[in-house]
């Protein structure tokens, strides 16, 4: 649970918020980092989490984990505390993990809040597990914890429309994600194989970091007023 000082300073935040008060933006790292004062750093990210996103794709409301972990590095050299602000569904398995070992890290010097009065899910979960606490509206939804891979199938609809493929692949499990050919009973336990393995580095994670058990990481997603009984905030 938040402790009084979590409280405290995250209350301070909302109550300057609402009085109209902007928190400070860093010209040098863009949206993310803000400060709330001359020694609370606030790193916000809205929308969904891609490794090394492109111009294209922030047009299009993704965040990148690089921005967000150039920007911690930036507050942990003065703050004496930071907020991490999410409002996020989740994003890419790729560089969450590091992500959140990175946030996990700076806690270790400084204290670090995650807060969300959105959401806080799958990857945005993940990077916000490591902080010193964290702190979410009851009404935020929290959770998603493990990853999804979606494999879309066209085999069928390019038969019938008289289109044939060929692939030529260096072995029986390349080529398992092309949506020109169905999959093989042993290029579909690949891949599972990998999202298990996903998972289970992303669960332990969390199982470390906050103490959530097994069962309530199997992908489903609560309000932040259940979650905070299954230790999530």
């Amino acid at each position: 649970m938040i402790s009084a000082n979590g409280r405290e300073m995250v209350s301070t935040i909302a109550a300057r918020q609402m009085d109209g008060e902007k928190p400070k933006k860093d010209r040098n790292y863009g949206r993310h980092l803000q400060w709330a004062s001359n020694d609370i750093a606030v790193v916000s990210f809205s929308g969904p989490m891609v490794l090394k996103a492109d111009w294209i794709d922030k047009l299009f409301g993704c965040v990148c984990h690089h921005d967000i972990g150039a920007s911690l590095d930036k507050a942990a050299e003065s703050a004496k505390a930071i907020v991490i602000d999410a409002d996020s569904p989740g994003g890419t398995a790729t560089g969450s993990g590091e992500l959140a070992a990175k946030v996990q890290s700076i806690a270790r010097r400084v204290p670090v809040i995650g807060f969300t009065d959105s959401q806080a899910c799958s990857a945005a979960y993940y990077a916000i597990a490591g902080a010193s606490q964290i702190v979410a509206t009851p009404s935020a939804i929290v959770g998603s914890i493990g990853t999804i891979y979606e494999r879309l199938d066209l085999s069928e609809m390019f038969e019938k429309a008289g289109a044939k493929f060929e692939q030529f692949t260096t072995g029986p499990l390349k080529g398992a994600t092309s949506p020109t050919q169905p999959m093989t009973d042993e290029q579909r336990e690949s891949i599972q194989a990998f999202v298990d393995e996903s998972g289970r580095q992303f669960k332990s994670f969390v199982s470390r970091a906050r103490g959530v058990a097994d069962q309530d990481m199997q992908g489903q997603f609560f309000h932040a007023s259940t979650g905070a009984k299954k230790g999530f905030v």
